[in-house]
């Protein structure tokens, strides 16, 4: 995953399909830009444009994220 910041959004391109083997790895790297980053940011967008594959568990990985957002009062 790489990342970077413009105009008040924190924009991910993730590098590897959304599947339960790599989920637990990218719950952690995005907890940690979010939790560390919360200044810099009030938009975070997840770009999926190489994402080939798709499974429950990513579908709830994204999920988790749109929560951990609201939390902090971010879109």
């Amino acid at each position: 995953m790489e990342y970077y910041f413009e105009n008040q959004r924190m924009i991910c391109d993730l590098q590897e399909d959304l599947i339960s083997i790599y989920i637990k790895e990218l719950v952690d790297k995005v907890k940690s830009l979010i939790l560390n980053n919360l200044d810099s940011f009030e938009t975070l967008i997840i770009n999926l444009d190489v994402v080939e594959n798709m499974d429950s568990i990513g579908v709830t990985f994204l999920i988790g994220v749109f929560k951990t957002l609201e939390q902090y009062g971010k879109t």
